[in-house]
């Protein structure tokens, strides 16, 4: 099952940031680092258990989506604000998507919830998606992230 839930999570997360943003996240060289002024964002989902599709990045990786997405620089009033949103609404759409591959598969119907964000505390839950099998780490231009599928039966 988790390297189904990788597998899923890898793609599905790889082709939604190539086609949105025109970002190809590849496989960190060495050791991944954990990203500066990182952000947790989780977008949840019910079917017959609670899961999330789960999020860490910086804002800067943020920041790099807005220039993509909408020519939002970072000189922009809100642009922190604006990045946590872009992150946001990545985490979104990847659920989204992850979630009805599951449905064409086979398993039925799901409730998604808003995504939320908050800052991360690197020493619980980037080491947590570090020792998660299913969790998957990219390098994007430069910026660390990870992005995974939790579910919790």
């Amino acid at each position: 099952m988790l390297d189904l839930r990788r597998e899923l999570i890898e793609d599905t997360f790889a082709s939604t940031l190539e086609t949105l943003a025109f970002i190809t996240p590849l496989p960190p060289e060495g050791p991944p680092a954990p990203p500066a002024n990182a952000v947790l964002v989780r977008t949840g989902f019910i079917d017959s258990r609670f899961g999330a599709v789960e999020l860490i990045a910086g804002v800067a990786f943020g920041r790099l989506l807005l220039a993509n997405l909408l020519n939002i620089g970072p000189e922009s009033p809100d642009s922190t604000e604006q990045a946590i949103d872009a992150l946001k609404e990545l985490t979104n759409v990847v659920c989204g998507r992850v979630l009805r591959k599951l449905s064409e598969q086979g398993a039925g119907s799901f409730q998604m919830g808003i995504p939320q964000a908050a800052p991360a505390d690197l020493d619980k839950d980037w080491k947590a998606f570090l020792r998660d099998p299913s969790a998957c780490v990219f390098d994007a231009e430069g910026n660390t992230l990870a992005v995974r599928i939790n579910v919790k039966v």
